[in-house]
């Protein structure tokens, strides 16, 4: 794709500060298009939707994240893990646009994982870590490495990844006390969102509408959150304070 319309399309999207990172992701594309002849990461061969489906897609919730995790400085930064990473979206495009940022990208798949691994090296992303577990396996500060934060992760991100009740519910344990969820989504999950909150009333969603420019498709993020201890109630079912 041409470098000055993906430029205007950032711009558009509140990302000018990713024009300068084209390169990197252009070394990312390669690698996955290599990658793709030998195992199945992604439908999606052709490049110009790749650009697309695939990083400008993944791209969008990062100025979402950015508001939510406002005001949160810490040293070292936010811990996000990437739920069933896959092809590394968008742990990759996460850790590309946030270098503070410690993100740990997590499958059940030992290709992917190796694949996300080569990847985080050719593009120089060296906050960026991978973990070969299944997610309910998980533990905090048990990870062999020394990535995992003891004190849990200040974001969980999945994408196309499971229903939202099932995510949290094969997640939850891994969530700091203040910690969020982000769900990356398609269309409004209203069946998801009717489980989620049945299930868990003591927990504030919210659904945030993603716009990618040149994808026709409809996009959203849903967030999710529990109700600090001392504020949820039964009587306040998925309506705690912000």
């Amino acid at each position: 794709m041409n470098h000055h319309h993906v430029e205007e399309v950032l711009n558009n999207m509140g990302l000018a500060d990713i024009r300068s990172k084209l390169n990197i992701i252009d070394r990312y594309l390669g690698l996955l298009s290599r990658w793709n002849n030998r195992i199945n990461l992604t439908a999606i061969r052709d490049e110009p939707s790749m650009w697309t489906h695939h990083v400008l897609d993944c791209l969008a919730i990062l100025p979402v994240l950015r508001k939510a995790l406002a005001g949160k400085d810490k040293s070292p930064g936010p811990s996000i893990l990437d739920a069933g990473t896959g092809a590394g979206l968008p742990a990759l495009m996460l850790a590309l646009g946030e270098p503070t940022w410690r993100i740990i990208a997590a499958d059940a798949v030992d290709k992917k994982i190796t694949f996300v691994r080569q990847a985080a090296a050719v593009m120089e992303l060296a906050s960026l870590r991978t973990v070969h577990a299944r997610l309910e396996a998980l533990k905090l500060g048990h990870d062999g490495a020394g990535f995992l934060p003891a004190e849990g992760f200040d974001v969980i991100v999945s994408r196309a990844f499971a229903s939202l009740y099932d995510f949290v519910s094969n997640t939850q344990h891994l969530l700091h006390p203040t910690g969020f969820y982000c769900a990356m989504k398609g269309q409004v999950p209203e069946q998801e969102i009717e489980v989620f909150k049945a299930s868990l009333k003591d927990w504030r969603l919210e659904v945030i509408p993603l716009h990618v420019p040149g994808l026709e498709a409809r996009r959203c993020a849903v967030i999710m959150r529990p109700c600090p201890a001392d504020e949820a109630s039964p009587s306040r079912s998925n309506d705690c304070p912000n």
